[in-house]
């Protein structure tokens, strides 16, 4: 974070980047940056639907536990940052820092155009939000969860009849809303989140022995384990 005096190493990533976009760490104040997306149109705030329950919204002082404010603020972070090169991008990824690849993805040729392609797994009774594959068109649809419910928080008050309140839950209402749920495509997991004994954690903390390309590192999830295995099983 560039709020702190942690120095780390530059990862390759950063070498190989045509564009870095980098953000303070607001700590347990990211309630400050869904502020910054703008004004309720309605009677309510933001805050009324952040404590509908659990942890949609969780990671800021409204909702402590979970990480679901940092992960939307970020997305609408990218939005902001990529719309003035969305005509140069065919197709986009999001992902994170922390998967480590068992096997590649699959080739984007692969992939028809007009669909949203999310890996298998980690969907919690909604859709999981560690990575997408999607088309120019839709790249604005699929980051856009935090705006309209500042905007219009009254109208998205009925996420409280989902089955559950998290992250997953959110980003599924999310995509309904913005009409892109039902082209949402599923592939073989092949990559699964990684972590040195030291990392931090707002979550769930690694503890499964890594194998493979993950030797000497940590690995969280077990059904990740056991999906990567199938999917990559030379790892």
């Amino acid at each position: 974070p560039t709020n702190t005096n942690h120095h780390r190493k530059q990862p390759s990533l950063y070498d190989r980047a045509k564009y870095v976009w980098e953000y303070p760490d607001f700590g347990d104040r990211w309630d400050q940056v869904i502020d910054m997306i703008g004004s309720s149109q309605d009677h309510l705030n933001w805050r009324d639907f952040a404590k509908i329950g659990y942890i949609a919204l969780g990671g800021s002082i409204v909702v402590p536990k979970g990480s679901g404010a940092i992960i939307y603020s970020l997305r609408w972070f990218a939005q902001n940052a990529l719309e003035p090169l969305l005509p140069f991008y065919d197709r986009f990824v999001f992902t994170r820092i922390d998967h480590l690849y068992f096997c590649a993805d699959p080739p984007l040729e692969t992939l028809p155009k007009g669909s949203i392609y999310v890996p298998i797994g980690a969907d919690w009774s909604g859709v999981s939000d560690r990575h997408v594959i999607c088309d120019r068109e839709d790249v604005m649809k699929v980051l856009n969860v935090l705006p309209p419910i500042v905007e219009h928080p009254a109208k998205h008050m009925d996420f409280k009849n989902a089955q559950a309140h998290n992250t997953e839950t959110l980003l599924k209402f999310a995509w309904k809303r913005e009409g892109v749920f039902d082209r949402v495509k599923r592939y073989p997991r092949n990559m699964a989140i990684t972590a040195v004994s030291t990392d931090t954690t707002r979550w769930k903390k690694a503890v499964i022995p890594g194998f493979g390309p993950a030797h000497g590192l940590m690995m969280k999830y077990s059904y990740e384990v056991d999906e990567v295995k199938q999917t990559c099983p030379t790892s």
